[in-house]
């Protein structure tokens, strides 16, 4: 932390244009947002920082870019989540949510844990160019010394503000809150299918109005056929799981475990009524009745024969084009799996939901100060990070 010794000096720049994430409405009152500049010195260095500006009074819902078909026929867990965050505390009697829709609805709202405020959300605030970033990245990857000119020069420009980084106080920081708000649906065979796409979201008596994107609430897709018992998981639905801003729409599925009750023939593994999605990789480690296990690709299409006992691993990852290159986005996947037992034909099914959860610094970044956050994911994040070029530090 910075210490009495530290010189300290504020001036206020002028008010940055408030950005907007995917589609949702900017929710910002009082928007005398200023971004304030800040001398901070340690023990090696006296650098001007750029600070989120404190004087926002937000509310924001991380609801955007939403692509969820709830079938009545299918979908298991008919609940979605969305990221809320603000300025002032909030409890559940602070907040009502407003659908147009017929089928019933009942909402929940948990607080969430604060964490830090993010390194590379600092680095975004002080302009970090992150294509320069990762080219450096790059080059020292080239190189086995630890110590070599590419290494040194591209550990220096990663960790440039570093050292103020470690040296900001609680005052420099906005406080905010964050929440999970939960929407559960209880949707019944009365009625006709229907698209909800707007949501208001009243909080201590305000409403505010979101694009919600898509949220298909179908009654007329009759069950899977074929649906046969000789492949069992148990897991029926894989609910909120996470996904990360990409620059083509990239998805991570969970890991599904699949037993085999029957000999079974693999046949295909498809999207259930999904044309936009594309497979690019599955993974699956197969583990024998004998105890013996193997790792191997599949590329969706060929036979692979499974016997009585065998226990299946399998981990997909799609693209979805409706979810690149952006900040916000929920989805809903049904994986389709075709086999064949006793040479009849059957299915396998499950639901995952997916969402991209927004940190509280990250949304006011780019709500309050208009700071790019977007080009962290993908121009470094991805390529470098979780590319596994280096360890995440």
């Amino acid at each position: 932390m910075r210490t009495g010794k530290n010189k300290f000096f504020v001036f206020v720049t002028a008010c940055l244009i408030v950005f907007m994430l995917s589609s949702c409405s900017t929710l910002v009152k009082n928007t005398d947002t200023s971004n304030k500049q800040t001398t901070i010195t340690s023990d090696t260095s006296e650098i001007l920082v750029n600070l989120p500006s404190q004087t926002a009074d937000i509310i924001f819902l991380g609801c955007g870019n939403s692509d969820v078909v709830i079938y009545l026929n299918l979908t298991k867990a008919r609940f979605l989540s969305f990221t809320l965050i603000s300025s002032q505390p909030l409890n559940g009697n602070d907040i009502a949510v407003t659908l147009d829709t017929q089928s019933a609805y009942t909402t929940q709202l948990t607080e969430l844990e604060q964490g830090k405020f993010p390194y590379h959300v600092f680095q975004c605030y002080q302009g970090v160019d992150w294509k320069e970033l990762r080219e450096l990245a790059y080059a020292a990857a080239q190189s086995d010394d630890d110590f070599s000119p590419e290494k040194e020069t591209y550990r220096n420009a990663k960790n440039q503000y570093e050292d103020s980084y470690n040296n900001l106080t609680e005052d420099d920081i906005p406080i905010l809150y964050s929440y999970n708000l939960e929407l559960f649906f209880n949707v019944s065979k009365e009625g006709r299918s229907e698209t909800i796409n707007t949501l208001v979201l009243t909080v201590k008596g305000t409403p505010y109005t979101y694009d919600l994107g898509s949220i298909l609430i179908d009654k007329d897709t009759p069950k899977i056929d074929n649906k046969g018992k000789q492949i069992v998981s148990n897991v029926l639905a894989y609910s909120d799981v996470s996904m990360e801003p990409s620059f083509y729409g990239d998805i991570t599925m969970p890991t599904m475990e699949l037993n085999v009750k029957e000999n079974v023939t693999l046949k295909s593994l498809e999207f259930y009524k999904d044309e936009t999605t594309v497979i690019n990789n599955i993974s699956m480690t197969i583990t024998y009745a004998d105890g013996m296990s193997v790792e191997t690709k599949w590329d969706g299409n060929s036979p692979i024969e499974l016997s009585k006992g065998d226990v299946v691993e399998m981990s997909i990852t799609c693209r979805d084009p409706d979810m690149a290159k952006t900040l916000s986005g929920t989805v809903m996947k049904y994986p389709v799996l075709n086999y064949t037992c006793g040479g009849e034909s059957y299915r396998w099914a499950t639901e995952i939901s997916l969402r991209m959860r927004q940190n509280a610094y990250e949304i006011y970044a780019v709500e309050c100060d208009g700071v790019d956050i977007l080009s962290y994911y993908l121009d470094y994040r991805n390529p470098v990070i979780k590319g596994e070029m280096f360890a995440e530090e």
